[in-house]
């Protein structure tokens, strides 16, 4: 079948194809498989975690919960197809708590920083430094799982 722009019209050509195939007058004999057939289909394993993060930050809606925002939306999916048939699994996640007081400070690492390792002793002599300003050394924060 070929690749249609959408999946509306992918669904759409399949029926008609299927329709199509049901009017076959060799239908019935061509409908199932026979012993000299091969049928081969890869195994596909689809592992995602999606976050949205539109969501997060964003306050809630309803009157009495209005001072609380989310702080965690994702889904997670799990395809896996194989000769043994199909196995979806889906978890959606949304998390929210209620807002701090205005006073909250937020100390964000958000520009190159140097991190500064020593023991905890007055006046003692750092033993690790390190400058980040590298992109690929940084994850974005976003919650305990953001890189799952």
């Amino acid at each position: 079948m070929p690749r249609c722009n959408t999946l509306g019209e992918a669904a759409k050509t399949l029926q008609d194809k299927i329709a199509t195939f049901k009017n076959d007058p060799n239908y019935e004999a061509l409908r199932g498989l026979h012993h000299a057939d091969t049928l081969v289909v890869p195994d596909v394993l689809y592992k995602l975690t999606h976050h949205f993060d539109e969501l997060l930050d964003k306050h809630l809606g309803n009157q009495k919960w209005n001072h609380y925002f989310f702080f965690e939306a994702l889904q997670k999916i799990d395809f896996t197809l194989s000769r043994t048939g199909v196995v979806l699994k889906s978890e959606a996640r949304l998390a929210a708590k209620k807002a701090a007081p205005e006073e909250q400070r937020n100390l964000h690492f958000d520009r190159p920083f140097l991190i500064c390792v020593q023991k905890r002793e007055p006046n003692a002599t750092p033993f690790f430094l390190m400058w980040v300003d590298n992109a690929e050394l940084m994850k974005p924060y976003g919650g305990s799982e953001k890189g799952s």
